[in-house]
């Protein structure tokens, strides 16, 4: 097979992908769509951290890492489809933010920033992300007090 063919192959299908954030459920009167992603509410990663606690640990201890999509955990309910769609340009997305963070506690992952980013990655087809990633059960106790 010759690469352009290997390729065309393997480009993501935008249209695909547009034909299904077009199915997705309106749960805004401002237009919002709903996340392809479970909702937990951010309280469950937080569970006695404050919210300065994990801007730092997000700031300080975040890794790039490949994580799969399957499993994540929505903090909040919807998206804004042309922010969605905007990221469908994976080169434009890339310049415009970094990469989504996701934090874990208690093993389960939550997806902290980047909720338009990872949905138009998963109506792209991916099955896995490089993310900013946070393990908050790691976080010592000398790293908690300050």
């Amino acid at each position: 097979m010759s690469l352009s063919k290997w390729s065309a192959k393997n480009a993501p299908d935008v249209e695909h992908a547009e034909s299904e954030l077009d199915k997705f459920p309106i749960v805004k009167e401002n237009g919002r769509v709903q996340v392809p992603f479970p909702y937990k509410d951010r309280e469950g990663y937080k569970q006695g951290l404050g919210d300065d606690e994990v801007n730092a640990a997000v700031k300080k201890d975040g890794k790039t890492r490949t994580i799969a999509l399957a499993g994540l955990h929505a903090i909040q309910h919807s998206v804004w489809p042309k922010w969605v769609r905007f990221y469908f340009d994976e080169d434009a997305a890339k310049k415009e933010q970094p990469d989504p963070t996701v934090v874990e506690r208690k093993g389960v992952r939550y997806i902290y920033d980047g909720h338009h980013r990872l949905t138009a990655k998963k109506l792209l087809g991916a099955r896995s992300a490089e993310v900013n990633y946070v393990d908050l059960d790691a976080l010592s106790p000398a790293k908690k007090a300050g």
